[in-house]
Order: structure tokens, then sequence, then C-alpha cells
């Protein structure tokens, strides 16, 4: 088999790896609180996911995964993966921070649970 071949037919596989892991850090960013509600060990993987957010946004650090995916499939251009993938899809284009700020709330919620869960119980007058 031609190594050339081999490459051309690896190269999409590697950009929709990198799509679905994209997808996939995605959910466990915005619901992986929850994990943490039955697998309280997740809450360090999970509090990495909700700090790389952070910089993704606020810092504006560089996708890894964006580049993956330019890097193997060149013809995607200088789109982002949200750009590509989700605006226009999951929620209407021009709205980014409507869609950020409804993840946002969905991981205070899973946070306010997984405090809730830790406190421990109180005992009330005639118990």
């Amino acid at each position: 088999m031609n190594v050339h071949m081999l490459a051309g037919q690896t190269s999409p596989l590697l950009a929709d790896a990198a799509v679905l892991l994209h997808f996939g850090y995605l959910a466990f960013l915005t619901f992986g609180g929850f994990l943490v509600w039955r697998s309280p060990r997740a809450i360090w993987p999970h509090l990495a996911a909700v700090a790389w957010a952070i910089g993704v946004v606020v810092v504006r650090y560089p996708c890894p995964l964006t580049d993956l995916e330019r890097h193997f499939r060149p013809s995607v251009g200088e789109r982002s993966f949200i750009e590509r993938y989700l605006e226009g899809v999951i929620y209407p284009e021009g709205h980014m921070d409507t869609a950020r700020l409804v993840v946002v709330v969905i991981v205070a919620i899973s946070y306010a649970g997984i405090l809730r869960r830790r406190r421990p119980a109180v005992a009330r007058p005639g118990d």
C-alpha cells in the first residue's frame, strides 16, 4: 500500500476524531458537574475543563483541537469548531454570548448541587 495513499485516508479520520473530542469536551464541560454528584473524583478533570474554557473565552487561548482539525482537514479554513458545528445548528447565529451564559448557568447549578450534597444534614428540632 502506498504511504501517501494511507496518509490521505488517515487525515480525514484524525480530523473527525478531533471533532468528536471537541463534542465530548463540550458535553463534559456543560454536564460534567452532574457526573461529580455520583463520582466525586471527577471534580478535578471538570475543574480543569472549566479553567480551560475560561482561558479560551477570556484570555483567548488557542484551542488545540481546532488546530488539529485544521491541520488534518485544511478545507475548514479559519472558522472555529463552534462557528462550523454549533452556531446556527445548536443555537442561532449571533447568540454565542447567550450560549455561553447557558453553559455557565448549567455548570453553576451542577456545582450548587455538589455543594448541597457535601454539606452535612442538619438535624431538625424534634428529630
